[in-house]
């Protein structure tokens, strides 16, 4: 018997392949591919939860938020403002007199 058990003319096919390709049976590829995702997807929740028990606030589930908190000890990178910089401009500044 070489078709497969659901083909619906059993025995006018010369292979069981032949008969799986005659009822367009195809593998769902991008199952494979979704699957990668969520495991993607967990690895970096978990790595999130493991900052959050650590007492780290990442300001994002991203991974670069997350590796942020970790190099900064969770602490926000400070904004640099151009008042920021003015005493530091105007000290290298050679005076005119």
């Amino acid at each position: 018997m070489a078709c497969r058990s659901g083909c619906p003319v059993p025995g006018t096919h010369s292979s069981w392949g032949e008969c799986a390709r005659a009822a367009r049976i195809q593998i769902d590829r991008h199952g494979l591919q979704h699957r990668s995702l969520e495991k993607a997807k967990d690895r970096r929740l978990s790595r999130y939860e493991d900052a959050v028990r650590q007492g780290l606030e990442p300001r994002s589930t991203t991974w670069r938020d997350i590796n942020d908190a970790f190099e900064n000890g969770g602490a926000e990178k400070p904004l640099v403002t151009a008042q920021d910089m003015a005493p530091a401009v105007a000290a290298a500044t050679p005076k005119e007199d």
